[in-house]
């Protein structure tokens, strides 16, 4: 059996942590030729605050980057570690959608983990897009046809999201003049009310 041989240098091994969720630290000691073994003892600062003594178990409250340090014994690591957002969990819409009939909107929605920490809404997977009334393009663009509140909803595996959007008429635009009472003979001399429809 074939091991690797006294620590000669240490390295960090934790390179990314989800928010809110709880990360193991981690080290190895490398020996002469580069070999790795875990480490025990290491002393951990994050951010410069003692963080505890083995593997302990770190979890992160905000995004971004994290300096973790290791020490054991005259050996010392540092390492920058990237906090992301967990698992996705859902899509989000904007608040208060409107449009008038006939237009079209790119609906772009948000991508949140189960903590309410936003990522790339691309991290999801291929997105399908669904509207109660009107047509939806693969990419996400809404064309209304009927005015009314409708529902809206995108779905990527089992990631969704749903919202409503408000169609409201178009402006007016005059399409035919009528004569109210529709006889088939008209009399010279005679009045008769127009109605113009819009």
């Amino acid at each position: 059996t074939v091991s690797a041989g006294v620590g000669q240098s240490l390295k960090i091994t934790t390179s990314t942590a989800n928010a809110r969720s709880s990360t193991p630290l981690q080290a190895n000691l490398l020996d002469a030729r580069g070999n790795a073994k875990p480490a025990v003892d290491v002393v951990w600062t994050i951010d410069g605050t003692y963080a505890g003594i083995g593997s302990p178990q770190w979890v992160p409250t905000e995004l971004g980057d994290v300096h973790l340090q290791a020490r054991l014994n005259q050996m010392e690591d540092n390492r920058m570690v990237d906090v992301i957002a967990g698992a996705p969990h859902e899509f989000l819409f904007a608040e208060d959608l409107q449009i008038r009939s006939g237009e079209s909107i790119y609906l772009e929605v948000r991508l949140l983990d189960q903590n309410g920490f936003e990522m790339n809404h691309t991290e999801a997977g291929y997105k399908t897009w669904t509207a109660e009334n009107g047509t939806m393009s693969p990419v996400g663009r809404f064309s209304a046809t009927y005015p009314g509140v409708w529902n809206l909803t995108v779905a990527a595996g089992n990631i969704t999201g749903a919202a409503t959007i408000r169609v409201v008429p178009a402006d007016a635009s005059l399409s035919q003049i009528t004569v109210i009472s529709d006889d088939g003979v008209y009399i010279a001399g005679q009045a008769y009310e127009l109605v113009t429809i819009r």
